[in-house]
């Protein structure tokens, strides 16, 4: 004789299942902030599982861009990403000097400047013969 039986619409099997667990990326995410021409130090990534793929673009002019660190999902794990914003400014520069002094001498002179850089463009107004100020124009190359 049976003591015990399933109640109506039972069957004895009980389901169950075993969640994914979640690969956790770890890295800094804090803006980073350069200037033109400074060395960018992207942050390195570690993960509990699988391995941390770096995604980034050459990141060479002024500029936003997005650093990505990802682990892709596998059956029993959950994928991850992360981004980090690499913001490079534009580098504030010295306009150049005049190189020592110029007086009158009946003759066109031409200024020498000091500090002259590869990126700058002399324009104009850098000949003069008479007393007087004047203006030379430079202009910055991109």
């Amino acid at each position: 004789m049976r003591y015990h039986i399933w109640a109506e619409g039972l069957d004895g099997k009980v389901e169950w299942s075993i969640e994914k667990a979640q690969a956790e990326i770890t890295v800094d995410t804090t803006d980073i902030n350069v200037i033109y021409g400074d060395e960018i130090n992207i942050p390195s990534a570690t993960t509990n599982f699988g391995e941390v793929v770096v995604t980034k673009v050459d990141m060479i002019n002024v500029g936003e861009y997005t650093v990505k660190y990802s682990v892709e999902g596998t059956t029993n794990y959950n994928g991850d990403s992360k981004e980090v914003k690499v913001i490079i400014s534009p580098k504030a520069v010295v306009e150049p000097t005049v190189k020592g002094t110029y007086t009158y001498n009946k003759t066109e002179q031409t200024v020498e400047l000091n500090g002259v850089e590869s990126f700058m463009t002399i324009v104009s107004g850098t000949k003069g013969t008479n007393a007087g100020e004047y203006v030379v124009v430079i202009t910055l190359d991109d």
